[in-house]
């Protein structure tokens, strides 16, 4: 065995070993294959932060001129909105949490809820 295979095994052996143990403790071979540049990973960031922006301004411009029951009611013709019988509470499937009315049918806490990055994400 020559010095450059010699190398090779050696790298080959420590990568073997780095990857046993971020089996052992669940992380995925990913870090070690590195998967994914930099640039690509903050096109693909950047690119998701423009999906949500675009999401956020169609809902606004879907809910303008909305307050109150009107909003409210609009807000539920998703079928994953479901508004309990107290009128202060939806809950939102995606969400799998109520979301508290500031005032029985008024939608403005909701509204604020569905522009949220966070809802934006799950849903």
């Amino acid at each position: 065995m020559n010095s450059g295979e010699n190398s090779n095994s050696l790298n080959l052996s420590k990568n073997t070993l780095k990857q046993k143990k971020l089996d052992h403790f669940g992380i995925t071979g990913n870090l070690v294959q590195g998967k994914g540049t930099q640039s690509e990973n903050i096109s693909i960031k950047r690119k998701n932060d423009e999906n949500i922006k675009s999401t956020i301004t169609a809902t606004l411009q879907e809910l303008e001129g909305l307050s109150g029951q009107a909003l409210l009611r609009k807000i539920l013709e998703n079928k994953l909105y479901t508004l309990y019988d107290d009128n202060k509470h939806v809950y939102y499937q995606s969400c799998q949490k109520p979301i508290t009315l500031r005032r029985s049918n008024d939608g403005a806490r909701l509204k604020e809820h569905i522009i949220t990055p966070m809802h934006i994400g799950k849903s």
